[in-house]
């Protein structure tokens, strides 16, 4: 779950399989499907079968792909730890961190 909070946050909010559309039909049928969506069922199995996945989007750095993509391993055994994922944060957050501050993007807290 945490590598779909990691893809949200990276997308700012998008919501994690967007394209696809809540349907009740059971069987797949080319002419009803000539949409860009996808229905909910086939979206389903494709994730069920780790053939369905969240594209990181290209706006990524290289360190925050590698760390989505890792979380979101369809094998539970190669997900990081929650200990493991702690470090990897500590190594990538500073540097974001450090870019933000050179952009002056981070808010500064008000003097109490």
């Amino acid at each position: 779950m945490f590598g779909v909070t990691l893809w949200e946050i990276l997308t700012k909010g998008e919501k994690p399989y967007g394209e696809t559309k809540m349907t009740t039909e059971t069987s797949y049928d080319p002419a009803v499907y000539a949409t860009t969506k996808t229905p909910l069922h086939h979206t389903m199995i494709g994730i069920a079968k780790g053939h369905t996945k969240l594209q990181v989007p290209s706006s990524a750095t290289t360190s925050q792909s590698k760390m989505v993509k890792v979380c979101l391993s369809y094998e539970p055994e190669k997900r990081p730890s929650l200990d493991k994922l702690a470090a990897i944060l500590g190594l990538v957050l500073p540097p974001m961190k450090q870019k933000g501050q050179q952009r002056g993007q981070p808010q500064q807290q008000q003097q109490q």
